[in-house]
């Protein structure tokens, strides 16, 4: 694994193969006895210098125990604590979906127990010989800068590397993560949705998809500023504008940061009501399994060839998905008009 921040990396050993190693690493690496499985050890790299190591050790099938090993490097030592922490419990709580961390933590500083107090531990005893602290996924709070601001520094290029294109097996859990957003939204907007519906391949049963739910929200996008404001204060981000003589379409996120994906990802598309396509090509493949066999494999072929090119990606699978709209508006013209 390699997780990466501004100069900050933390990255096993497998990873820093066939790239130079500091020295002080390359001692640990001799010294090194070859560890069990239940356990992976972790270097921590500050600007490629060597800063200090963290271990991971698995206790249960949701359960880790964190250990940090981190230099005395003055007043800087407590941020670096807490970035390395952060980046590490987001990839243990997202990417390998454990449900708790505890940490017996070295050092016993004020700054150093308010760091992991501010990220969610807490402590399970008040004896003193016991500092023993507990981190539960759904009090999990990130140390890192609002990743709306951090992303947007980020070049087209730099966002690809972070969010890959990846296709996975369906998840019943798609359609939770729709009507709990749906919810949220609508207890949000109430009566200024006209219409809000499930699209996109997890609105469709069995079909492989980008684990990433899009709801298309149709509601008056004549003046949308309010709206927006309202979304964003919500934890949406705003991806992309446009105007057109109707009203503006636009596109949020939630779930995308600094160190990647979320465990739950959503792309959220406001816009007028209107006669969509998105609507009438679901709605073919939730009634054709041919359909849905030749998507699949369209995309996992595509996504095999521009993992890291999300606009070619796009772009390839432009003319079967027309195909397939037109056939189904075909069937059923003006099944959506308002």
């Amino acid at each position: 694994m390699k997780l990466t921040y501004r100069n900050l990396t933390i990255c096993s050993k497998q990873e820093l193969q066939g790239n130079p190693v500091p020295a002080a690493l390359q001692e640990l690496f001799d010294k090194e006895k070859q560890e069990v499985q239940s356990c992976l050890q972790l270097y921590v790299l500050l600007d490629k210098i060597y800063a200090g190591s963290l271990q991971v050790r698995l206790l249960e099938q949701d359960t880790v125990f964190i250990t940090e090993k981190l230099p005395d490097i003055g007043k800087n030592a407590a941020a670096l604590q807490s970035r390395c922490l952060s980046m590490l419990l987001f990839y243990i709580f997202h990417r390998w979906d454990m449900k708790n961390a505890f940490m017996e933590p070295e050092r016993k500083e004020p700054l150093f127990i308010e760091n992991l107090e501010l990220l969610g531990f807490q402590r399970l005893s008040d004896d003193e010989q016991n500092r023993l602290y507990l981190l539960k996924r759904d009090a999990f709070k990130t140390a890192l800068e609002p990743d709306a601001q951090e992303l947007q520094r980020m070049s087209l290029q730099q966002l690809w590397q972070l969010f890959p294109i990846v296709i996975r097996p369906y998840s019943a859990r798609y359609k939770d993560w729709y009507d709990t957003q749906c919810q949220c939204l609508q207890t949000l907007l109430k009566d200024q949705i006209v219409r809000i519906s499930h699209i996109g391949s997890t609105a469709v049963p069995g079909l492989e998809a980008k684990p990433c739910v899009d709801i298309l929200l149709e509601t008056d996008t004549r003046y949308p500023q309010a709206l927006i404001q309202t979304l964003m204060e919500n934890g949406w981000g705003l991806m992309s504008r446009r105007r057109d003589a109707q009203g503006e379409i636009l596109c949020f996120h939630k779930g995308y940061t600094v160190l990647g994906f979320a465990e739950q990802v959503f792309h959220l598309h406001v816009r007028y009501s209107h006669d969509w396509d998105e609507l009438y090509f679901r709605d073919y493949l939730l009634t054709h399994e041919d359909a849905c066999c030749q998507y699949a494999n369209l995309k996992k072929k595509l996504a095999r060839k521009y993992r890291r090119d999300r606009d070619a990606y796009t772009q390839e699978k432009t003319a079967f998905i027309t195909e397939i709209t037109n056939k189904s508006r075909k069937a059923s013209a003006g099944k959506y008009m308002p």
